[in-house]
């Protein structure tokens, strides 16, 4: 775990770059730099879809942190810290149920074909979830539960999962941190392989929105999976049942709009052959 990436001196003035930082902003550039590129391959107006990306990226930060805040508030020095830059708390998967609703308003409006633009998106969302994870490990959050496995991660002395240990008493001998689940490379790898997927199935060039609701699926389905070796935070004040019950909630509502584009398409509606 490397919390402090690097660091540099300007103008007498030291400054250090975090790994959450730097990864989450990376991310960022990611997914809109490779969304727009794959829509303008895919005959979408560069400019209108850069803005609609901008749009969700922008809902989807908001969201996040807020999100955050109201199932965590613990985590929080104040309502004030919410609006400060330096926090890394953020809920990244739960700001897109407001990102992803805010760039397909903007393509509406836009004139911009929101659903061939939602699979366009979908590899550098791909990517941007893998880097973000990596940002999480390094800052050791977002950490597993303890575990025997070959692949267990170690974790340092002093680390946000080592304090989490102490409290749960369990830990190693002479109170020393025992091996977690790397619950974010998990997702990383989840991610990449969503990734893979959406790119051959583009290259099959399906009906626009496919890509983009079967990667949801799949990688909402794999987080709900990864829950149960997840270490809830002490911060987290929501009840247990909330994030299980939106990520039943946005596979149901993504398994719905397949049949119903099924449908629409082959003239027939959903479950007649």
């Amino acid at each position: 775990m490397r919390p402090a990436l690097f660091g540099f001196t300007h103008l007498g003035r030291e400054t250090t770059v975090s790994s959450y930082t730097f990864f989450v902003v990376l991310a960022a550039v990611v997914a809109v730099g490779v969304g727009v590129a794959v829509a303008r391959k895919r005959g979408l107006d560069g400019r209108r879809s850069l803005a609609c990306l901008l749009i969700g990226l922008a809902a989807t930060a908001v969201g996040a942190r807020l999100i955050h805040w109201l199932t965590n508030p613990g985590s929080f020095d104040g309502a004030a810290s919410v609006f400060s830059l330096d926090r890394s708390n953020l809920s990244a998967f739960a700001g897109l149920l407001i990102g992803v609703p805010a760039a397909a308003i903007s393509a509406r409006k836009l004139g911009v074909n929101a659903w061939r633009l939602a699979d366009s998106a979908t590899p550098g969302l791909a990517l941007a979830a893998a880097l973000a994870r990596v940002g999480c490990l390094l800052n050791g959050c977002c950490y597993g539960q303890p575990t025997q496995a070959l692949w267990g991660a170690a974790c340092p002395a002093g680390s946000n999962a080592h304090a989490a240990q102490m409290v749960s008493g369990a830990i190693g001998l002479f109170d020393a941190p025992l091996p977690v689940h790397p619950t974010q490379l998990y997702e990383a790898l989840a991610a990449l392989s969503g990734g893979l997927i959406a790119v051959w199935l583009l290259r099959r060039k399906p009906d626009d929105g496919k890509v983009f609701l079967v990667f949801v699926i799949w990688f909402t389905a794999f987080r709900w999976v990864n829950r149960a070796f997840l270490c809830t935070p002490a911060s987290f004040a929501a009840p247990f049942w909330l994030y299980p019950a939106i990520y039943v909630f946005v596979i149901a509502v993504c398994i719905h709009a397949l049949l119903l584009r099924r449908s629409r398409e082959g003239g027939d509606p959903p479950g007649i052959p």
